[in-house]
């Protein structure tokens, strides 16, 4: 060994004794496995330390640098491969593959002068070859030095911390270009959260904050005090996590569970608001409230019920839980994600935190094109975001009662006007008056039911409360949760509320499953693309005045087909859904 190379291997020794090493695996190795590892190029001196003397044998380019990067791997313990995409490639596929048949192997897909982190066709011609899973690696430091050369190379400063990620083997019949780099990025992103000082006292003073409101648990039912502070209990062994806060995210995951329970993985499904432990309650489910967001509530909640995976509805986005269940190694997407540009407002002063956390996701599935773009905003890595829809439309409710059709006039169509903000009950009232129809309103938020009540009340109608209606009316007020998805057959046609009131509408998909053509305000960019393709079908239109919504009532009423129509547009936006959930679920291995 010539003297510079052993001076290098001195003192790559020397300074990686003096780092504080993290591992993070995603998954146990297994006896005599055989994988070929792959990292980015800029990240390979932590690894070079962390993984020395252990037998792999290394792909390196045959270019003058690469006499000395060999040279140094010899000396500490690693077998190589001489070649690139550029200089004997071919040989190096073939002798890759031999030493796969008796050790791991471990290449950098994007070396050795890039493009930065895209991986090259040599990964695959291997893997696929030998017949082995492809293994990400990741790793981060900090403090740490980043070089200005191409790969960004990383040089971890003495005694600084270090995370070092192994992430989910991909079998050769998964590999593409879209899997390995969404999976080499996801372990780097965990690597990076791992060692972030500032996501870390983010999330811990979140916790602390929650700290604050533990008295108050002290007034609360046993069973929801217990299970906040995370002594759950799990009805069967590594259970996949679903978590939706309230009824309306809670229904949005019931496709989830109906594919996992396919697949025979149980489910404990977690909830914060007690209508939804009610819900789960009533479904037969396995769950429990949500742990509070604090460390050690989180890591309770963990070790007791050891979920597979954690699956995510809407845009339930808490520091410390997120935090903890990633570096924990478990598996994590979102399913019907959402954020308006408000919520992301709200969430800056943590934004550190939750764009490191997500960035560890398999994937998110949001729901429109502005929600995906809100979660790029907020610094989520790219490549994970898709547009899938709205998982609530692929839910079947429950038929109406037989009974609640005599709270209608027998001799009126009616409009189900769902989710409705300030104002909009007015615009509403006054076009189905016009158009003489009545009306079931069906406030957004429950405080507000008496205030929709009045407006009906001075606008003229005779309104009567779901909850206390004792004969038919020209306007239902509901005042009960969980029954609109079960009103809408009950209707002629849908208002969706949020759209005449400038928020961006809500779920449009919910009463088209139902055949019911869906009626908007100029507001509706939440969900442009679908009412786009509702209007090109004719089964949505844009109101803009309450003038404007009556003639369009006027012009449905006995049209042929419209039932029809709507009921397949949703459906293909079911099918959408239902396609990427499935993408997701393999994603996480499950």
């Amino acid at each position: 060994m010539s003297f510079p190379i052993a001076a290098m291997r001195i003192l790559v020794t020397l300074l990686g004794r003096t780092w504080r090493i993290e591992r993070l695996k995603a998954c146990a190795d297994l006896p005599g496995e055989r994988v070929l590892f792959s990292f980015w190029h800029g990240s390979q001196l932590p690894l070079v330390f962390t993984h020395r003397h252990q037998g792999f044998k290394v792909l390196v380019s045959r270019s003058r640098d690469g006499e000395i990067v060999a040279a140094l791997l010899h000396s500490m313990g690693y077998g190589t491969v001489r070649g690139s995409s550029s200089r004997g490639g071919a040989q190096a596929v073939s002798d890759l593959c031999a030493a796969l048949q008796y050790t791991s192997c471990a290449i950098t897909p994007d070396g050795p002068r890039g493009p930065r982190e895209v991986p090259k066709a040599g990964l695959f011609a291997v893997a696929e070859r030998a017949g082995v899973p492809v293994k990400p690696l990741g790793a981060a430091a900090w403090p740490a030095l980043r070089l200005s050369s191409w790969d960004r190379f990383l040089v971890p400063l003495p005694f600084s911390r270090v995370a070092v990620t192994e992430g989910v083997p991909i079998p050769p019949k998964r590999l593409s270009r879209a899997a390995v780099s969404a999976e080499m990025g996801r372990v780097s992103a965990l690597a990076e959260l791992a060692v972030s000082p500032v996501a870390g006292t983010q999330a811990f003073a979140a916790g602390a904050a929650v700290t604050l409101a533990l008295p108050v648990l002290w007034f609360r039912p046993r069973r929801e005090r217990m299970e906040r502070l995370g002594y759950a209990s799990a009805g069967a062994s590594c259970p996949a996590w679903l978590h939706g806060s309230s009824l309306g995210e809670l229904r949005g995951l019931v496709p989830v569970a109906s594919i996992l329970a396919s697949r025979n993985v149980p489910v404990h499904i977690t909830c914060f608001t007690p209508s939804g432990r009610e819900f789960i309650d009533r479904e037969g489910f396995t769950g429990s409230f949500l742990p509070l967001d604090t460390p050690s509530c989180v890591r309770r909640f963990l070790s007791r019920v050891k979920p597979r995976c954690l699956i995510l509805a809407e845009t339930e986005l808490w520091p410390c839980l997120l935090r903890e269940t990633v570096l924990s190694g478990i598996p994590a997407g979102m399913v019907n994600a959402r954020m308006s540009h408000r919520s992301l407002k709200r969430y800056s002063l943590i934004r550190s935190t939750l764009a490191g956390s997500i960035s560890c996701f398999a994937g998110i599935l949001a729901r429109t094109e502005n929600d995906a773009a809100a979660f790029r905003d907020l610094g989520v890595r790219p490549g994970i975001v898709t547009v899938a829809g709205d998982g609530k439309a692929a839910v079947t409710p429950e038929p109406p009662e037989p009974d609640w059709s005599r709270m209608l006039l027998p001799d009126r169509d009616y409009v189900v006007a769902g989710s409705t903000r300030p104002g909009e009950e007015e615009f509403v009232l006054k076009a189905a008056g016009l158009a003489g129809m009545g009306v079931i309103l069906a406030p957004r938020h429950g405080d507000r039911v008496g205030e929709a009540f009045a407006s009906a009340k001075t606008l003229g109608w005779t309104p009567e409360l779901f909850s206390r209606s004792e004969g038919a009316a020209d306007c239902i007020v509901l005042d009960t949760q969980g029954v609109l998805a079960r009103m809408y057959p009950l209707g002629a046609a849908a208002f969706l509320g949020g759209t005449v009131a400038p928020i961006g509408g809500h779920n449009i998909l919910e009463p088209l499953s139902q055949g019911l053509p869906v009626i908007v305000g100029p507001h509706h960019g939440n969900h442009g693309i679908i009412v786009a393709e509702g209007v090109e079908r004719g089964v949505v239109a844009v109101a803009h005045t309450p003038e404007e919504m009556a003639g369009i009532l006027l012009n449905w009423r006995g049209a042929p087909g419209l039932s029809l129509s709507a009921a397949e547009l949703a459906s293909a936006g079911s099918l959408h859904f239902h396609r990427e959930l499935e993408a997701l679920l393999e994603g996480m291995m499950l």
